[in-house]
């Protein structure tokens, strides 16, 4: 949960996948408050994650296309599916937004009668 200096509620966002769930988060929450990026753009991004002496890239992508990159600085790479399924909740000028990772089931739905 993110909230903006005055108390109020800015975004919320979870995923499950275990050790990578922090990277994942991380991920989102830089691209919506760093960014400027919706939630459904910033949890669509690619996905990177480090942790064991090992760089994962998420296969597919333009981060896997940067492979080269990364091991010219140095990092062990792994090609990996990262299905992160990351979900969140933003809150804009009064009004929630939902987002749903398209790398896994859930969809995010609204009550317009509200």
């Amino acid at each position: 949960m993110v909230f903006n200096k005055d108390g109020s509620l800015r975004l919320v966002v979870g995923s499950p996948g275990g050790s990578r769930i922090i990277d994942y988060v991380a991920q989102v929450v830089v691209g919506v408050l760093d960014w400027n990026l919706d939630a459904q753009t910033a949890i669509n991004l690619p996905r990177i994650t480090n942790r064991n002496n090992y760089t994962s890239l998420e296969k597919g992508t333009e981060l896997a296309n940067a492979e080269a990159d990364f091991v010219n600085r140095g990092h062990t790479v792994r090609i990996l599916d990262l299905n992160s399924g990351l979900h969140a909740v933003e809150v804009k000028d009064g009004k929630l937004y939902g987002a749903a990772d398209p790398r896994r089931e859930g969809i995010a739905l609204s009550d317009k009668s509200h």
